[in-house]
């Protein structure tokens, strides 16, 4: 699901659950979601139920007892949204990690970077975010050579494919 659609919905999680001091309580929440993932796409692509039924039944085999939270999957369920859990949970732990002063950032890279040369682009990074990171690497043989960086709505380009694209434009 789209990180468009998600990115509403955890915003609006993750601000009521700051106010109401509640971040855990919803994180714990999000990640009983996503362990049900399989069973939720299923039920909802098959149709069996609609998903207000869904988001009822959600609400007591995770025994939620929160208002707050009741509300938002029964708001996701008549906006039809609750095939986007998982995009909105990965979103929400992204802004509880941002307001605790931690960049989520994505690195692919040409050829495989092993532990040490990860820990060392991480400082890096840390420099170049001005905040701690946590960080996922992913080999992305396209790239030809160099790093893509991707930390929240910024893209650092620094691959030979992004050098060929640019110059490919300059000349056009």
């Amino acid at each position: 699901m789209s990180d468009k659609i998600a990115r509403p919905y955890a915003a609006a999680a993750f601000a009521h659950a700051k106010e109401t001091g509640a971040v855990s309580l919803w994180g714990d929440m999000f990640t009983a979601l996503v362990a049900t993932e399989e069973t939720l796409q299923s039920a909802i692509s098959g149709h069996t139920a609609g998903e207000n039924t869904i988001a009822e039944a959600l609400i007591d085999a995770l025994d939620i007892t929160d208002s707050g939270q009741r509300n938002f999957l029964r708001v996701l369920a008549q906006n039809q949204r609750l095939q986007a859990t998982a995009a909105i949970a990965a979103r929400f732990e992204q802004l509880r990690l941002q307001d605790e002063g931690i960049s989520v950032i994505r690195v692919e890279t040409a050829v495989p970077m092993d532990a040490a040369a990860q820990r060392d682009f991480d400082v890096f990074l840390e420099q170049w975010s001005g905040s701690k990171v946590r960080s996922t690497y992913e080999e992305n043989s396209d790239l030809l050579g160099g790093v893509r960086v991707y930390a929240q709505d910024n893209v650092l380009d620094a691959s030979i494919r992004g050098r060929i694209n640019r110059l490919a434009a300059a000349l056009a």
